[in-house]
């Protein structure tokens, strides 16, 4: 299944000549690639073309609109790690697409390996993955599990942890 880093690096691969890429779930099974090339622009028709190619390449299941770059701050769209500053475990996982649930709980279980993460079920109406994982990690590991969950779960998902 497709991540928001998998999906980023498929259209820079068909698109070397777009300079900036952002891909984001707006709502359940929707999503916006924000783009822009070298002059900082982006035509109607390379929009179309690149929700074509979305819609395609990406994940067939989902909805894709694409926008200028520039829309990410008007739509508040949070940042995002650089690539190079996850762990590898997220990464590779992120990059490669092997994001079943076991996929997902091995690496970050293999990152937090006291946290014993587990997955619970998935909500199909609202799109939403739910893990229950111990309580015995701090405010700032509960973060970083945050980002890189946010990494892993399939794009057009949200997800919830419960820390019992």
């Amino acid at each position: 299944m497709g991540t928001r880093i998998r999906a980023e690096m498929l259209i820079k691969r068909s698109y070397p000549h777009l300079k900036y890429v952002r891909v984001h779930t707006y709502k359940p099974y929707h999503v916006t690639i924000y783009i822009w090339d070298d002059n900082l622009t982006i035509s109607e028709e390379e929009m179309s073309e690149v929700v074509n190619f979305a819609s395609k390449s990406i994940m067939v299941s989902l909805r894709f609109q694409v926008k200028p770059y520039d829309k990410l701050k008007e739509d508040k769209i949070p940042e995002v790690a650089e690539y190079h500053q996850l762990p590898m475990e997220i990464l590779t996982v992120a990059q490669i697409g092997n994001n079943t649930e076991d996929g997902i709980i091995n690496a970050i279980n293999t990152v937090f390996r006291s946290i014993n993460m587990e997955f619970v079920n998935y909500e199909r109406d609202t799109a939403m993955l739910n893990f229950r994982a111990n309580n015995r990690v701090t405010d700032v590991e509960k973060e970083m599990i945050q980002q890189y969950l946010s990494e892993l779960i399939p794009l057009g998902t949200y997800f919830q942890v419960v820390y019992m």
